[in-house]
């Protein structure tokens, strides 16, 4: 998940430097190319172009690498559309107006303001003044879904609107197509430019995204339904990743994720991400006994500034080591590394969000519980083990009740559009089998009906 905090230092960074520098050397990119060597479209009626804009560049994605495309003055002036080969994941507007009001305008939806920084050095082709520029949350997506979008560029005089033209976001399978019996289930769709190549891998294609529309299935039988509308796959060179954005239901996985990553493992990426969705719609993350939870599984002090930081703010400090004494054996044990089979992954220790995320996941699996404690070591995020002792099984049942405990709190009674309450009592029951493995009396588990 991407955190309000943790976008607002990408968009720091990224207007740190001229244009789209950090985001280019990510991945190879051609020279800045002006854009009357681009596709030109249809002249829009628009006000004349402001004196003091002197350029548009774009981030333009074509074959999955991004290259900067600039538009000059001397080729704005024709107030023609701007058309590219791919689809565009950045715009920045040089201007020397110091209090421009510069925005992406996607159709039918609402503008997107653009943040600015004041640059002293003149560009060779971009000219000099202030950049304004729009990046989405989600490295390497559009910045609109549709094949057009505007531009508007607002400040004394009025407003100044360009059109432009791009490779939107394409349909590679619609919603319910995974379960057309039912009706439901998540559309996938494709952000690049070569949407043929990617369905002629036909039973290949298929069969991952069933995989994962499966593991959205899951999440929503046990937490309710409504969670993921949209799977976007980015046709993205270099990350590989799943991601979500806290109010949005979609789920954005790149393609080098989707074809690299066995089947199975993206069902468990489908499963990790639409609970990053029930955190969120259950408000986990900012609950005083999630967070005093968090901070009693991390082996804080009572006094620690580490505490008081997650119970006051909800995260951690930057570079928070652990308290001495040992490993925080629960956080692992929850990872999806240890605890589902054949699988890979997971960081419950790194935060609120995915500590809830993780240990939600176990709850889907919850009939291996017993079967985990009696493993002999877990596999840590460093590549290194620890061997599991009897003290360790006795504490790994106690925190995965009081855990269940804790977010069964926030589940409220069932209903048909939410069954979590339901769900967790099943969870608190399979959970109370576990306790001979360690000769523990069976506690109730306070779920509301």
């Amino acid at each position: 998940m991407i955190s309000a905090g943790r976008f607002a230092l990408v968009c720091l960074i990224l207007l740190a430097f001229p244009v789209f520098g950090p985001v280019v050397r990510m991945a190879p990119s051609r020279p800045l190319i002006p854009g009357s060597e681009a596709e030109a479209a249809e002249s829009l009626p628009s006000r004349q172009l402001p004196e003091h804009v002197e350029a548009v560049c774009l981030l333009e994605v074509v074959d999955g690498r991004p290259r900067e495309t600039v538009w000059p003055r001397k080729d704005l002036m024709a107030g023609r559309e701007l058309a590219v080969r791919g689809y565009v994941a950045g715009v920045t507007v040089v201007s020397r107006c110091p209090d421009l009001v510069a925005s992406v305008v996607p159709p039918g939806g609402q503008p997107r303001e653009m943040a600015s920084r004041v640059l002293v050095a003149d560009g060779r082709v971009t000219g000099g003044g202030q950049r304004y520029a729009y990046f989405p949350r989600i490295r390497g997506d559009a910045v609109s879904p549709g094949e057009r979008f505007g531009l508007s560029i607002e400040d004394a005089d009025g407003a100044w609107e360009l059109a432009i033209r791009q490779r939107g976001y394409q349909a590679l399978t619609p919603p319910g197509a995974e379960d057309p019996a039912a009706g439901r289930g998540p559309g996938f769709r494709y952000i690049g430019s070569d949407l043929e190549e990617f369905r002629r891998r036909g039973d290949d294609l298929a069969r991952r995204v069933r995989e994962m529309a499966e593991g959205i299935a899951r999440v929503e039988q046990a937490f309710g339904g409504d969670l993921v509308r949209y799977v976007n796959v980015l046709d993205y060179q270099g990350p590989d990743n799943a991601l979500t954005v806290t109010g949005q239901a979609e789920i954005w996985l790149y393609a080098g994720t989707l074809w690299n990553q066995p089947p199975g493992e993206l069902g468990s990426m489908a499963e990790h991400e639409t609970l990053h969705l029930v955190v969120d719609r259950q408000g986990y993350t900012g609950r005083s006994a999630v967070r005093e939870l968090f901070a009693d599984l991390h082996g804080f002090g009572p006094l620690s500034m580490e505490r008081f930081a997650l119970v006051a703010g909800g995260r951690l400090p930057p570079r928070t080591a652990p308290p001495p004494g040992g490993t925080a054996v629960f956080l692992p044990f929850i990872d999806e590394r240890n605890f589902l089979v054949g699988r890979s992954g997971g960081h419950a220790r790194e935060n609120i969000d995915e500590f809830c995320t993780s240990f939600l996941h176990t709850l889907l699996y919850v009939d291996r519980l017993e079967a985990n404690l009696r493993q002999p070591h877990l596999r840590l995020e460093d590549g290194t083990t620890l061997d599991l002792t009897a003290d360790h099984r006795t504490t790994l049942v106690r925190d995965y009740r009081r855990s269940l405990e804790v977010l069964a709190e926030a589940a409220g009674p069932s209903t048909p559009e939410a069954p979590a309450a339901a769900f967790f009592r099943r969870c608190a029951s399979a959970a109370a089998l576990a306790a001979p493995v360690c000769d523990i009396e069976p506690a109730g588990v306070g779920v509301r009906r």
